[in-house]
């Protein structure tokens, strides 16, 4: 959309590649090395949006960076890391399988594009985590379930209950758990 926007003259927040360099600077920040190879790992649950994490993909690699779009069953593991397909694959809810012909890559970044709450539905989780506790592979966002739960702090804020939350809390804490 950047792309097409600022083809019409708009001014872009980002420039017309924000998106893209913006994740290319983010999956380098996680891995600490500027061309990480990555993996944009997408669940069944989080299938709806599977045409934009291909697209980002697509659009990273036509730029020249190694980042492929896959399913969790098409992460595969060994001792040196994890590896996924080197190519398109098929999305999250396609009935068809991954092309088996399709040569592998070792990856440094899993882009985890599900959530933490649903994990126990993602194929191959425990071992996208395990290689991540061995240092084989920089998982982003990181396995962190309280950054991904929006409710605690919508309910931080109820007006009904800011009497129990400061009851549970010190003054301080409250008073800087609020502000945040």
């Amino acid at each position: 959309m950047g792309a097409l926007y600022a083809s019409l003259g708009d001014q872009v927040l980002g420039g017309e590649d924000g998106m893209i360099n913006g994740f290319l600077g983010m999956v380098a920040s996680a891995a600490g090395a500027p061309d990480p190879v990555t993996a944009i790992v997408v669940s069944d649950e989080s299938g709806d949006y599977w045409d934009e994490m291909a697209w980002l993909a697509q659009a990273c690699r036509d730029r020249g960076h190694q980042v492929f779009a896959v399913r969790p069953q098409d992460v595969s593991f060994s001792e040196d890391g994890l590896k996924v397909p080197a190519g398109v694959t098929p999305g999250p809810r396609d009935p068809e399988p991954t092309d088996q012909t399709l040569p592998t890559i070792q990856v440094s970044v899993v882009y985890r594009f599900f959530e933490l709450y649903d994990i126990k539905n993602v194929p191959k989780w425990e071992l996208m985590l395990y290689a991540a506790k061995k240092q084989k592979v920089v998982i982003t966002p990181p396995i962190k379930s309280y950054l991904e739960e929006k409710l605690t702090f919508a309910l931080m804020h109820h007006p009904a209950l800011a009497r129990y939350w400061s009851s549970e809390m010190t003054s301080p804490v409250f008073e800087r758990v609020k502000a945040i």
